[in-house]
């Protein structure tokens, strides 16, 4: 479980670094789709190396530059800071630099030289010991301007650089505002002439802002290359002010801010608004402009407190007909209590042996009330998660109130659903013992219709909850028509929070139109019998339309589909593959592609769901690279091309990796028209060289949860065998 636990903590540091969002819990439940914003425990030390050397912008080495390290420091890893690593150091004659006895984490370069603007590379050190090149190209500094102004055309003063992309030859970063802060990184607000100026950018580097106003709703100005004298300009709109207020009965627990987590139903909107401080006033008022709309989750955080409750759209509607739903012209208060975080300690054990039981991972949750202008309710909020150890112990973040501990670990059932107790003091609490069962392998066999075992055919688990789709991975059958699937954890319905027990495990053969399928019990260990039948080669989509979301059965608004329709590229070319290196391949691009299906899958080494996914994906190169398919992993910018060729070599994927340029220019394309936004990504091209299937802008069963049988239906649905 470790090693899921350390992804994790790089999927909560990438979340405030990397140009594209990972995917979040308001999105789906297991992406980079990982709970990003809940705790992890923290990276060990490593005593790793960061190396590298300053070059000028002609290429040539650049001595006297001095050279900072900070590191991503997250005590509840739902949010952090960046501190200092090392004391600063300065670059000899041949312009290196070297930080030494470095912890596993996420950290930030930041090299300043005279004469040139500041510069900034990121690296991960996630498996260490080890040592890591980061090479830092500086650029002469360059002036952009930028002209707001509101939509009678008057300027608008006061407005502010919320956050910002850069992308350049040193790689990508995403800046927010707290990071901005830890940088000491100060833009001045607009003026009365309602112009802004950065005045220290690196020449020709690619910028996204992010523009916040206390009366307008925020705006994205979008791929600005800085050259010199560029100006810009954009329109800022009305928006909505949320107030937050703060009620706290005891005077230590009045905070003075908090971190806000905000989710427009567009994550792209400049109104999702992440690792962002909102400063409390004296009477414990906060506020934030965002723009009308629909949102789908809300929930405020500290390092020591639990602020309450989290608003999901499912539930906590401030509108019973539109959750999370906020009107333009009428602004909203929504008032939050305060709770000291504390500690519950249990442990975790064979429930038949009672021997302790490692690695396996637990949540807490404390009731609440639930409170605004227009809703009033309870229910169980998050408050953190726990892990046991080698003795079977565990801490749990909890707070005073009934708290409820859930078992959520891997391998493992356990006996109740979930503990309920009160905390009424300070002290640590100490629960009653978890008692869990190994969740028993699902085996059995898979018969044609004469009855003879039927090989290499593929059996999966399916569910009619969301994100059931990769409980377990698929297997193919032997030679004697056997399978075993060991699920790795048990589901929680997404609606009544209640356990899955009840799949279906389904069978097809890869290439011809036969299916079958049978019911299982998570909780028991039977064999299973599958008989294949004549089906189409769509029935494993259709037989399952239940557990689709709205999204993948077509049905949004027509608001919804006119938003994307003008970012989409269905039917369209691909942006151009233009990669810095190919693995396992010679270079390819879209003449190549031509009578070909090709998938392409956006991954990069630090994420945890892409892994996840790679067996899938491996099996579909296997089944079907003979028939034509062809797989490209797409690798973004976060790590130089020989760490993607050693991770890759050390994984074992077979198909061709291409690595993007220092600069993001390729994943940058293709999240300009929503094909990406957030890990894994796929896309689908068919053999005419166009966009087939996304699952951003085209509703459409799940190229992630439904890549096989997608691809099984198109390469066989006019000739089947």
């Amino acid at each position: 479980m470790k090693s899921l636990s350390m992804s994790v903590l790089y999927w909560v540091a990438l979340v405030f670094l990397l140009p594209t969002f990972i995917e979040s819990i308001s999105r789906t439940s297991a992406s980079c789709d990982v709970n990003a914003s809940e705790d992890q425990p923290e990276a060990q030390e490593s005593a790793s190396t960061i190396s590298g050397h300053v070059l000028n912008h002609e290429n040539k080495p650049l001595s006297e530059a001095v050279v900072s390290l900070y590191r991503f420091h997250s005590p509840s890893q739902r949010f952090g800071h960046f501190v200092p690593a090392a004391p600063p150091a300065t670059t000899d004659m041949s312009g290196i630099f070297r930080f030494e006895n470095l912890a596993d984490g996420y950290y930030l370069i930041a090299v300043q030289a005279e004469g040139y603007a500041h510069s900034h590379s990121t690296r991960a050190i996630n498996e260490g010991p080890t040592t890591s090149t980061a090479d830092v190209r500086m650029q002469l500094p360059v002036a952009v301007a930028i002209d707001l102004k509101d939509e009678a055309g008057q300027p608008i003063e006061g407005a502010w650089i919320r956050s910002f992309n850069r992308s350049g030859m040193n790689g990508s970063i995403h800046a927010t505002q707290m990071l901005l802060r830890d940088l000491n990184f100060n833009v001045p607000a607009s003026n009365k002439e309602g112009r802004i100026v950065l005045a220290d950018f690196p020449q020709n580097e690619t910028l996204r802002l992010t523009i916040a106003h206390p009366n307008f709703a925020p705006i994205v100005i979008e791929d600005l290359k800085v050259t010199n004298g560029v100006l810009a300009s954009a329109v800022m709109k009305p928006g909505v002010v949320l107030t937050f207020q703060r009620h706290a009965d005891e005077s230590e627990e009045r905070i003075e801010n908090a971190v806000l987590d905000l989710r427009h139903s567009n994550f792209e909107s400049p109104s999702t608004i992440l690792s962002y401080e909102v400063d409390f006033d004296s009477s414990g008022k906060g506020s934030v402009t965002i723009e009308p709309g629909d949102y789908e989750f809300l929930r405020l955080q500290h390092d020591d407190f639990y602020l309450t409750p989290t608003l999901h759209a499912r539930h906590g509607k401030l509108n019973p007909n539109h959750p999370l739903h906020f009107d333009a012209g009428r602004n909203v208060e929504l008032r939050f209590e305060v709770h000291r975080r504390l500690v519950a300690k249990g442990r975790v054990i064979d429930a038949e042996s009672s021997e302790p039981v490692a690695e396996q991972s637990l949540i807490g949750k404390i009731l609440t009330g639930v409170s605004s202008d227009e809703q009033d309710q309870t229910e169980f909020n998050f408050t953190g998660w726990g892990e046991s150890n080698a003795q079977g112990e565990f801490t749990v973040p909890v707070a005073k109130g009934r708290m409820r501990i859930e078992f959520h670990g891997t391998n493992y059932l356990s006996d109740t659903e979930f503990i309920d107790f009160d905390v009424t003091a300070d002290h640590a609490m100490v629960i009653p013992d978890i008692k869990v069962r190994s969740i028993p392998k699902l085996h059995g066999v898979v018969r044609d219709q004469d009855g003879m075992p039927a090989a290499r055919v593929v059996v999966r688990v399916r569910g009619q909850v969301r994100g059931s789709k990769n409980i377990a991975d698929p297997v193919l059958t032997d030679d004697r028509g056997r399978f075993e699937i060991q699920p790795t954890y048990v589901l929680r319905n997404d609606q009544t929070n209640q356990r899955q027990l009840d799949y279906s495990v389904v069978a097809f053969d890869p290439f011809r139109p036969f299916s079958g399928r049978a019911e299982v019990k998570l909780d028991e260990s039977k064999p299973i019998e599958l008989w294949l039948e004549p089906h189409d080669f769509d029935w494993p989509l259709t037989e399952f339309e239940g557990e689709l979301s709205e999204w993948e059965r077509g049905n949004i608004t027509a608001e919804k589909a006119a938003e994307n329709d003008a970012h989409s590229l269905r039917g369209q070319p691909i942006p151009e593959l233009d990669f810095v290196e190919w693995i396992n391949s010679e270079p390819l691009d879209r003449a190549k592609f031509r009578g070909h299906y090709v998938l392409l899958d956006f991954w990069f080494i630090g994420c945890g769901p892409c892994h996840a996914e790679f067996p899938v994906v491996k099996m579909l190169h296997e089944l079907y690279h003979d028939r034509g398919l062809i797989v490209i992993g797409v690798h973004n910018n976060n790590d130089p091309p020989e760490k993607v060729r050693q991770h890759v070599q050390k994984i074992g994927l077979p198909y061709p990796i291409a690595v993007d340029h220092p600069d993001g220019r390729t994943v940058r394309a293709f999240q300009s028209h929503r094909l990406v936004e957030g890990f894994p990504s796929y896309v689908l091209i068919d053999p005419e060289g166009n966009v087939l299937l996304d699952d951003r802008t085209i509703p459409h069963p799940s190229l992630r949860g439904y890549k096989l049988e997608i691809l099984r239906k198109l390469l066989f649905r006019q000739s089947p065998e």
